[in-house]
């Protein structure tokens, strides 16, 4: 027997109130991607913990012959209005996201995926699914489809309740395709086709699939992007031992960009860019 999660339309939240916690994890993400296939990636980040205020930025470039360079610092970004512009000097990086499609709601995943042993909750704002980014990197400027959006966390990570986290994001012309899955104890599945919620989509290594739509998503050459522990980026910033356990910073991120094409019934083939990751959570 598999746990169901509630209804996610009874999980979109108001505005925070001011309040007070002794964990509160803020990650601000923003990507994009030009025709050639050339990836940013940006991080901008927040963490209060026992009294400790950290700040984050770090920020990814997957080129496209494959390349990676990639770059971070202990110091703030500048976000601008609404979260869609990121500038970081220290990282010769400015860029700003131009919204394309309107916001998706506020969504607590705790309370989606049916998680109620805490008050505390994990807020998910696409603000941004999809965007004209525009990015100005170390000297060279690239342009593109974007996407951005703001994670924060009451709950500390290692108590989240899940082993797998599957994330994705597909942008063409016409279409926008976001994705969301926790695979453990409070499973969860959340898809948005062109701002509509699905969520009995079936995620494969190689294509995603939405039956009740007839839906195909077919990444056609995927590149890993990124494949490593969290215990590397604790080896260059060595504060966050004390903030995350060992066995935590064991948890496992691969990242991948691919060409991709997009199938709907009654429509014609779309292609466009996918970024998408895996997660293999340890607590």
């Amino acid at each position: 027997y598999t746990k169901q999660p509630i209804s996610v339309f009874n999980c979109i939240l108001p505005p925070p109130p001011q309040e007070h916690h002794v964990f509160t994890l803020r990650k601000h993400y923003f990507d994009g991607i030009d025709q050639h296939g050339n990836a940013v990636i940006a991080y901008a980040a927040e963490l209060s913990f026992l009294g400790l205020r950290l700040p984050y930025s770090s920020v990814m470039f997957h080129n496209s012959d494959n390349a990676l360079h990639e770059d971070a610092c202990l110091k703030a970004a500048k976000l601008g209005e609404n979260h869609r512009v990121f500038q970081q000097p220290n990282l010769s990086v400015s860029a700003q996201w131009q919204a394309l499609d309107a916001p998706l709601n506020d969504i607590d995943l705790l309370n989606a995926a049916a998680f109620t042993d805490t008050d505390k909750y994990v807020r998910w704002h696409c603000h941004t699914p999809k965007a004209q980014f525009s990015c100005s990197l170390n000297g060279q400027y690239f342009q593109g489809l974007g996407y951005a959006e703001t994670l924060t966390l009451t709950l500390e990570p290692w108590r989240l309740p899940l082993n797998e986290l599957y994330w994705g994001r597909f942008l063409s012309p016409s279409h926008t395709l976001v994705w969301l899955e926790w695979r453990g104890a409070n499973p969860l599945k959340l898809l948005y086709l062109d701002g509509r919620c699905y969520q009995n989509f079936i995620l494969h290594q190689c294509r995603l699939l939405l039956p009740e739509c007839g839906l195909h998503l077919n990444f056609r050459e995927p590149a890993v992007i990124k494949d490593e522990p969290l215990l590397t980026l604790a080896r260059r910033f060595p504060v966050l031992n004390r903030v995350f356990g060992k066995d935590f910073l064991k948890t496992r991120e691969t990242k991948w960009k691919s060409r991709a094409e997009l199938a709907i019934p009654g429509a014609p083939a779309e292609a466009g860019w996918a970024l998408y990751e895996k997660v293999l959570w340890r607590a």
